[in-house]
């Protein structure tokens, strides 16, 4: 039997409902277990990544509307389905930006080609992360647990764990990086100061850093 962590039925979200350069905080239906396989985390940081603001300039996720949000975030676990085993109620976790294998799910109530949080029915229609409450398909292989040497760690010092220094760490992996190589960077948002970060941790020292950005002359 899965573990209930609240007898409200709403919760607070972000959500999109078609309007561009418009989102609405809101009461939702809250977030459950629905299959044996799922584990229900109480957010409580969740970060806005770039891609969220192709849902604000209403550019991307479906067009079933309203949906809510956000794919970033971490939190503790309130309800488990279940078969799940290797998560429990009260555990702290990152909730990696997209679920472990949903991609090749065969359930026929969800896209069997790809399911994201936070865009929608036609993407799985698994919820925003940008909620108070978040339903994770495949919870043993779709959450990180943090031990408790992580306790004294604020939640701000490891939610990008969820999404954008994977992305940056991945990124500096493929790129065949190597220590005393020589790296330009274009653009110095938090996404792009990730991989300088990234390529500090490979080659194991400090590096100098001078964000390039490319701006057009209105100049004639």
């Amino acid at each position: 039997m899965a573990e209930t962590h609240s007898k409200n039925r709403t919760m607070r979200s972000v959500v999109f409902d078609g309007q561009p350069f418009e989102v609405y905080v809101r009461d939702i239906p809250k977030a459950k277990v629905v299959r044996r396989t799922d584990a229900v985390v109480q957010v409580t940081s969740a970060a806005i990544c770039g891609s969220d603001l192709h849902n604000y300039h209403g550019v991307f996720g479906s067009d079933q509307v309203p949906y809510s949000i956000g794919h970033e975030a971490m939190g503790i676990v309130k309800e488990v389905g279940a078969d799940v085993a290797s998560v429990k109620i009260g555990d702290r976790v990152i909730i990696p930006d997209f679920p472990d294998d949903v991609g090749l799910d065969l359930e026929p109530t969800i896209n069997p080609a790809i399911a994201l949080y936070g865009e929608g029915h036609q993407f799985g229609d698994l919820g925003g992360c940008q909620a108070d409450f978040v339903r994770v398909p495949l919870a043993d292989k779709s959450l990180i647990v943090l031990g408790k040497e992580f306790d004294g760690i604020k939640d701000e010092d490891l939610v990008l764990l969820s999404d954008i220094f994977p992305t940056a760490w991945a990124g500096v992996t493929w790129s065949g990086f190597e220590a005393g190589d020589t790296i330009a960077i274009f653009g110095a948002g938090p996404l792009l100061l990730e991989p300088f970060r990234s390529t500090s941790r490979r080659a194991n020292r400090r590096r100098r850093f001078w964000p390039g950005n490319q701006v057009a002359s209105s100049a004639p």
